[in-house]
């Protein structure tokens, strides 16, 4: 399937200029098609967002990859980066994400964002009570999660360049990197059915 890709300018209410990338599968020229909004990790948009953006569209799905930071900013500090993301959302999919809260950060004390993770269960970078912590938190935020531990896996789990990072507790899996996408890829047969 031919796959069309471009970077799109946006601009939000306050005139804020964005610049984010969509990927238009062939399908779409010609009749409606499903469409998936791809978030970028901390980092912002990456290579690896990207990879997904054309993975979808050749599943058929027209996808776009949000700058949700604004025409070449990246945040330095998690807690701006999440105070940014947070009011976009409505479905969720977090791989390898860190699970402890973000101190002072103001939360709905329910949580209408459907939730899944998908966590290495052999990642020491997030610590057991974080993961305990975590499951608490939607418990009394009476959220809709899905939590997925993959056996074996570490850090950053679905980044095929991970091993080149050189970094203790971080490395590619493909197994887990397999499976967590196939569980998204089920969310999303369940959100546009």
């Amino acid at each position: 399937m031919t796959i069309t890709s471009k970077h799109i300018d946006y601009k939000d209410a306050d005139g804020t200029v964005f610049e984010g990338v969509v990927y238009i599968p062939e399908n779409a020229k010609n009749s409606k098609v499903p469409a998936v909004l791809v978030f970028p990790a901390f980092r912002g948009i990456t290579e690896f967002e990207k990879d997904k953006g054309h993975q979808l569209a050749e599943l058929g799905y027209f996808a776009f990859v949000a700058d949700v930071y604004g025409k070449g900013v990246r945040p330095t500090e998690r807690a701006d980066a999440f105070a940014t993301m947070g009011p976009l959302v409505s479905n969720l999919v977090s791989y390898h994400g860190t699970l402890k809260p973000i101190p002072d950060l103001p939360l709905d004390p329910i949580l209408e964002t459907s939730v899944q993770v998908h966590h290495g269960d052999a990642d020491f970078h997030i610590a057991k009570d974080q993961v305990d912590g975590f499951h608490e938190e939607m418990r009394t935020r009476q959220a809709d999660f899905v939590f997925v531990s993959h056996a074996k896996a570490v850090h950053a789990f679905t980044e095929p360049e991970a091993d080149s990072f050189n970094a203790p507790g971080i490395g590619y899996n493909e197994k887990a990197a397999k499976r967590s996408w196939m569980a998204t890829l089920g969310i999303f047969d369940e959100v546009f059915a």
